[in-house]
């Protein structure tokens, strides 16, 4: 699931009154069948609720286009304003969408944190030495045992780590941290198995299956959680 009801911007966590309208009416729906919110509802009920905050402009009112081109007026309010908003709204409603929007504060945290920034660094440098291994070590054997089509084997060696985790490979800045490491111990296996079985003789299509058994076998074993997509 990825965010677009949250996001970052000048290092605040930032709802529009668009998104949240739409959330409203989404929770509204889904659990009591009520009538939908009007925009223009919502926004009388943010100028009545920060009144003394609009008026200092420390909400700040801004526009966005609508299906016929036209301005139309919105907010941007922080996550905290966000959910004092909701208070309006049913328990079942409000419950619902606070812990949605803290989901995704989390998620957010959890993308911009030291750990997360460095999985995604190591995690491109293990795939640089397994596509150099497959270059120098992989490549050579499968030419040396009569491949035709060897310049594939990087596309599919990637494609293996995609379909044990389940992603695709524009996931990866969007993967959460337990997704990073888990696609940094594939690769650096991959790495250490071929090395391992090129200096056997192993036939280059053996050492394939060689590693997706040992993949199979880490994934199950990672007991990895499903997968949510940070923003």
């Amino acid at each position: 699931m990825k965010n677009e009801l949250v996001v970052l911007k000048k290092g605040k966590m930032i709802v529009t009154s668009l998104e949240l309208v739409e959330q409203i009416n989404l929770f509204r729906e889904e659990a009591e069948n009520k009538t939908k919110m009007r925009h223009d509802t919502l926004l009388g009920i943010i100028r009545d609720e920060f009144s003394e905050e609009i008026a200092a402009q420390e909400i700040l009112g801004g526009y966005y286009k609508d299906k016929q081109n036209q301005k139309r007026p919105m907010f941007e309010l922080t996550t905290s304003q966000a959910k004092q908003v909701l208070l309006r709204e049913s328990k079942i409603v409000r419950k619902a969408l606070i812990a949605r929007i803290e989901y995704f504060e989390d998620n957010i945290r959890e993308k911009f944190s030291a750990n997360w920034q460095t999985a995604r660094i190591t995690g491109k440098e293990a795939h640089q030495k397994e596509t150099d291994t497959i270059r120098d070590k992989l490549i050579p054997l499968a030419i040396q045992q009569g491949s035709t089509n060897y310049s594939k084997l990087y596309l599919t060696y990637a494609k293996l780590i995609n379909s044990m985790l389940k992603i695709n490979s524009d996931m990866r800045d969007y993967l959460p941290y337990r997704y990073l490491m888990a696609i940094d111990m594939l690769e650096h296996m991959i790495e250490n198995v071929i090395a391992a079985e090129v200096e056997k003789g192993t036939h280059y299509k053996e050492i394939f299956q060689i590693c997706k058994a040992k993949c199979q076998i880490a994934v199950d074993l990672s007991f990895l959680p499903k997968l949510e997509l940070l923003s």
